[in-house]
């Protein structure tokens, strides 16, 4: 029903950098609905690609694909794990964002 209130919860990720994840959620949002996707499942699409978005550094850089939103939805998410050690080395190695 459209006046049914929902909560989707947070996505616990090892954050990197936080810019552009609200403009990441925004944007998949409004392109699911554009898509004409019910509600709630839009706002889960953004809310996964708002978390997929702060695992990496910059913020179109870090602006999924949708294959990529759809695979970590699905517990595939292996793009970003290659990604996550690297970062780890370098923050290890004393650099900073």
């Amino acid at each position: 029903r459209r006046d049914e209130a929902f909560l989707i919860e947070g996505r616990k990720v090892p954050a990197v950098d936080t810019t552009g994840a609200g403009d990441c959620f925004c944007g998949a949002l409004a392109a699911n609905l554009a898509a004409n996707m019910d509600l709630r499942e839009a706002v889960e699409h953004a809310n996964a690609a708002a978390a997929l978005s702060v695992q990496k550094a910059g913020a179109a850089p870090s602006m999924p694909s949708k294959r990529e939103v759809e695979a970590f939805l699905e517990g595939k998410a292996g793009y970003w794990k290659p990604y996550r050690a690297q970062i780890s080395a370098t923050m290890a190695a004393g650099a900073t964002l």
